[in-house]
């Protein structure tokens, strides 16, 4: 599996016994499956490498929860404007 950002795929090499025989083998990388949410505030699901992680994370991109819902300025102003209404 390849990472979704550095795009780091599988590798080959060799086992060696310590009678140096030799058989074929993959190194694989450390692909992970998370779920974050970007600059944007939307929701993000990518395959990436611990690599990829760590330097989102540093950089600030990743985030784990999300975003704040933000309140509506208008219904406090539209209430008192109704209170405003009543007193007179």
């Amino acid at each position: 599996m390849r990472c979704q950002r550095c795009y780091k795929k599988p590798g080959s090499g060799q086992n060696v016994s310590h009678a140096e025989n030799k058989s074929s083998r993959k190194y694989k990388p450390n692909v992970q499956k998370k779920t974050y949410y970007n600059k944007q505030g939307k929701k993000v699901t990518e395959y990436l490498c611990t690599r990829c992680i760590k330097d989102l994370k540093r950089k600030g991109e990743m985030d784990w929860r999300p975003p704040a819902p933000k309140a509506p300025a208008s219904q406090g102003q539209s209430k008192k404007k109704e209170l405003d209404g009543k007193n007179s």
